[in-house]
């Protein structure tokens, strides 16, 4: 076996690209990648690779002529730990069930950002950022898929512990089956959300007619509310908008919600999105004509709704004491006169309070998955 380092080559760049496509063929579940988009996450032109202090180093391992593995190493400039030191992350890493392989990438990119950088303590797996893509899929590969969920073979977790990696932070998603249980969640939110409200809170949804200025709002209250998260590097509005290229097209207004303060300001919110895993995957990698034309023949029904994300202001008073609940309890609401009966509170971190915002309706934690970190 043998790797290859590369930057920018377009040659290694289809090769690495094709690899993942070919692990996966025939996976049950699997949501292939947009070409267009990987090609572009590759390209010289991505705004990762442009912005100061910013490296990178793309590798493939090779068994003769057949590709068995690739992954990359990033230095991000704005990622680091509280005393300043830089973190270096590993990403878009694939191998085959081969512990020699997975050694020889994870030398190559680890050893790259030692020897080159200076960096001892690496996370993954970890695509630029948290915000293209991170996080090992550990548990709960038997559920059906959600697009936007982590995806990977059962046994890349195992090849980094077996590395030096240990788990660094983990995550879950919680279920809650049936209307007559979401139901039970609207009727449980109630009072939390009468009160809310009855200090001048009030709920707004995202104007879709006007969305590119709603996306604005959702970037600014975003990257305000996760500054303090683990891993939380700043991106532009641009960058934050193009990671809607795909869910934007199955917004349903009612399910992102803004929280407004008795002035009208923006100060928290709620954003859940009908499930596009089918509608997706019936692109089969692509994006040209017919790609966008089976995604927009394809079932999309808002019956599943996922609850990715939601945020306050820091800061928070009293005075908004409930807000998340409440955001849910409107969420619920909506989903509920959608006809939704499943509904997934989706990668919530341990330890983090919204865990229990589903409250005794949700099932037990149903997928679970983990971030890694090696010190060297």
């Amino acid at each position: 076996m043998g790797v290859t380092a590369f930057t920018f080559d377009r040659a290694h760049a289809e090769s690495f690209i094709q690899f993942g496509y070919e692990h996966y063929a025939g996976v049950p579940g699997w949501i292939p990648p947009i070409r267009a988009w990987m090609r572009a996450q590759m390209a010289p032109e991505n705004q990762f690779y442009g912005r100061p202090g910013n490296h990178h180093r793309h590798f493939l391992c090779a068994a003769g002529a057949r590709v068995v593995g690739r992954v990359s190493a990033f230095v991000n400039a704005d990622l680091h730990d509280a005393d300043g030191s830089p973190i270096g992350a590993v990403g878009f890493y694939e191998a085959i069930e081969d512990d020699g392989v997975s050694r020889e990438l994870l030398d190559a990119a680890a050893g790259w950002l030692t020897s080159q950088h200076g960096i001892h303590r690496i996370w993954g797996p970890l695509n630029f950022d948290i915000w293209h893509g991170y996080r090992f899929m550990t548990r709960g590969f038997e559920h059906e898929r959600f697009f936007g969920e982590p995806g990977n073979h059962r046994w890349y977790p195992e090849q980094f512990t077996r590395y030096g990696f240990t788990v660094r932070q983990s995550w879950a998603t919680r279920e809650v089956h049936g209307r007559e249980a979401i139901a039970g969640m609207v009727r449980s939110g109630e009072e939390t959300t009468r009160a809310f409200e009855g200090r001048g809170y009030r709920f707004r949804p995202i104007d879709v007619s006007r969305l590119s200025e709603g996306l604005a709002t959702l970037h600014d209250l975003t990257t305000r509310s996760f500054a303090a998260f683990l891993g939380f590097t700043p991106i532009g509005r641009e960058e934050f908008e193009g990671l809607f290229a795909l869910t934007r097209h199955g917004i349903i207004p009612e399910l992102i919600q803004f929280a407004l303060d008795p002035e009208g300001h923006p100060v928290g919110f709620v954003a859940a999105f009908p499930d596009l895993t089918r509608a997706v995957r019936a692109m089969r990698g692509g994006h040209g004509p017919l790609a966008r034309l089976r995604f927009q023949l394809a079932p999309r029904s808002p019956r599943r709704v996922i609850l990715f994300f939601g945020g306050a202001l820091p800061g928070a008073s009293r005075e908004r004491a409930g807000l998340g609940r409440a955001g849910v309890h409107v969420l619920a609401r909506q989903a509920t006169a959608l006809g939704c009966d499943h509904f997934i509170e989706a990668l919530v971190a341990s330890g983090n309070p919204s865990a229990a915002l589903l409250g005794e309706h949700r099932t037990a934690v149903t997928r679970e998955y983990e971030l890694y970190e090696l010190k060297r």
